[in-house]
């Protein structure tokens, strides 16, 4: 659940920072800015990813009969902040690897769109001129 969870978190974010972007920042900048939105989409996301991590571990390693109990026996034993154990980490990681994600994913895009572009540009006006 905490996967799809941040997943779906971490995508929203990142949409509604380009689209941010999109208005405020020049041109020339964009491509850069996406990177920065996928640092801040990783951070937002990390919020629900991290106690969901340390969860699966903890239950996998058979520390807690189940979901429930290993909430509650963390919330009573060790206090909220430890379903953050490993964030610094987690950031040191994934913040990165997120912004390369993201970030060449859409820069990608944009070099695929404008190739398809110019070939339909450069289609179009052979066709035109052999008319």
């Amino acid at each position: 659940v905490a996967d799809g969870l941040s997943g779906a978190v971490k995508f929203a974010v990142y949409e509604a920072g380009k689209a941010w972007c999109d208005d405020v920042v020049p041109e020339k900048w964009i491509p850069y800015s996406r990177f920065a939105c996928a640092a801040v989409a990783f951070v937002a996301c990390s919020v629900v990813l991290v106690p969901g991590e340390l969860l699966k571990q903890r239950l996998q390693a058979g520390a807690y009969p189940g979901l429930l109990a290993g909430i509650a026996t963390i919330a009573r034993d060790e206090g909220p902040r430890a379903f953050f154990t490993g964030y610094g980490a987690t950031l040191v990681r994934d913040v990165p690897y997120t912004m390369l994600e993201l970030g060449l994913y859409d820069l990608l895009k944009s070099v695929a769109a404008s190739f398809r572009r110019r070939r339909d540009e450069n289609s179009a006006s052979a066709s035109s001129s052999s008319s």
